[in-house]
């Protein structure tokens, strides 16, 4: 992931489109806090961490250092500027309550999905190439989602829980 992530940064600024690079910063920036949330709840050092974090998130090194040493609940503060501070705000707080970081997941790939949404109709740009691409991953986690539940016999309200948002 790290080499996938370095990779797609390096184009990014070659290239200098500022939707994907956006879009990546903010996937890194989730990813990293998901990241926080699983090695504090198996309360692993930073330097476990340190060795998890992806490249090119907004959020450094210096960032999980401070905030490693917090309340977990302390990340949402730390992150109301962000466009991403809902979801970290509901997804931390499920999971304070569950101890599973399947609602921060789905939220994550809501956002995500959502800020490619707003930018699809830009008929000269890349924006609709990528939201296309991005639109048939969700589609195949979705599946994925619904084949899992059925084979492990989950109800089907817990299946549409997990469920994410479509591009549509």
């Amino acid at each position: 992931d790290k080499a996938m992530y370095k990779h797609i940064f390096d184009v990014c600024t070659k290239k200098k489109n500022d939707f994907v690079f956006e879009y990546f910063t903010m996937q890194a920036d989730l990813i990293n806090i998901r990241t926080f949330l699983r090695v504090r709840k198996i309360d692993e050092s930073f330097e476990f961490l340190k060795d998890l974090l992806l490249p090119g998130s907004e959020l450094g090194e210096d960032f999980f250092f401070d905030i490693m040493k917090e309340p977990v609940e302390h990340i949402v503060d730390m992150l109301t500027s962000k466009k991403y501070s809902r979801v970290v705000k509901q997804g931390v707080e499920a999971f304070l309550n569950t101890g599973s970081l399947s609602t921060y997941e789905r939220l994550m790939d809501d956002f995500l999905l959502s800020f490619v949404k707003a930018s699809r109709w830009n008929p000269l740009g890349i924006e609709p190439v990528i939201g296309y691409l991005l639109a048939k991953e969700n589609e195949i986690r979705i599946i994925r989602i619904i084949m899992e539940g059925k084979i492990n016999n989950l109800p089907s309200q817990t299946i549409r829980e997990r469920l994410r948002d479509v591009y549509v």
